[in-house]
């Protein structure tokens, strides 16, 4: 298609938020969820974060329950980006997160005790 009769796509920050599952040790420990995802309004609630022990609730451009798959984000979210930069639009993807391992590289970096 002509670089003039390109629709430019939109030029915002998005922000998605995509939520683990419990880890097999978090669920021998008995752990549950500690937040309530709704994908059709993009938000999370957070249970018990508050002093009062209230629930709290953000809301996302998207969200991905437990049960997404990478392709589900994949096809969602980082494919339309990728295209619009191979069609010559800037485009960044910032990742950042923790997984099931987070507290085993956690306390490997800790230093010894002495």
């Amino acid at each position: 298609m002509p670089s003039e009769h390109r629709k430019k796509p939109e030029e915002t920050v998005k922000v998605v938020v995509r939520c683990r599952p419990l880890g097999h040790k978090e669920i021998e420990d008995r752990r549950q969820s500690c937040v309530d995802i709704d994908t059709s309004n993009g938000s999370i609630e957070v249970k018990h974060l508050t002093k009062s022990g209230q629930n709290k609730q953000f809301t996302f451009d998207k969200v991905f329950d437990q049960n997404s798959t990478q392709r589900n984000l994949y096809d969602s979210v980082f494919e339309p980006l990728v295209a619009s930069v191979l069609e010559g639009y800037n485009g960044t993807i910032f990742a950042y997160g923790q997984n099931r391992n987070w507290e085993n590289v956690h306390n490997a970096r800790q230093p010894e005790q002495s």
